[in-house]
């Protein structure tokens, strides 16, 4: 999942951003104004990052899958429908559509698992968790 690094300094917050594989060290602050803007900044690149990971994800499913693809492609068309809601929308939705994400995994076996459990299952428990954290709070 993408890492953001927070660093407030002199009434400015200092804000990177580190996606898997990317070396923090040569990634640049942004300078932004406060904490609320550090936070909305996260929160749509947060966003961004799980929309363009389930998207690319599903559209290699749907090549693995030729004989789910009427099935995968309408779980595309259920991430392209929320891809501009709220992070907390998003979440919630994928959280709710996880059975069915999942139902289309590759076995461990496959060459593909790899960047499943990496990318697309750390996509998806972060949901889980960001859903579970905030019902209460949005």
């Amino acid at each position: 999942m993408i890492i953001a690094e927070l660093v407030p300094k002199n009434g400015f917050v200092f804000l990177r951003f580190v996606e898997p594989g990317e070396n923090v060290e040569t990634k640049p602050y942004i300078t932004l104004n406060s904490m609320d803007d550090a936070k909305g900044r996260i929160n749509f690149r947060s966003r961004n990052y799980i929309v363009e990971k389930l998207t690319s994800w599903l559209n290699q499913r749907s090549h693995a899958l030729p004989g789910a693809e009427f099935q995968i492609n309408l779980y595309a068309s259920w991430v392209a429908e929320v891809k501009l809601r709220s992070l907390s929308y998003v979440c919630d939705f994928v959280n709710r559509k996880r059975d069915k994400f999942e139902s289309i995994a590759p076995n461990e076996s496959s060459k593909c698992y790899s960047y499943y459990k990496k990318n697309i299952l750390t996509i998806l428990d972060f949901c889980t968790d960001y859903t579970n954290n905030n019902q209460n709070h949005d």
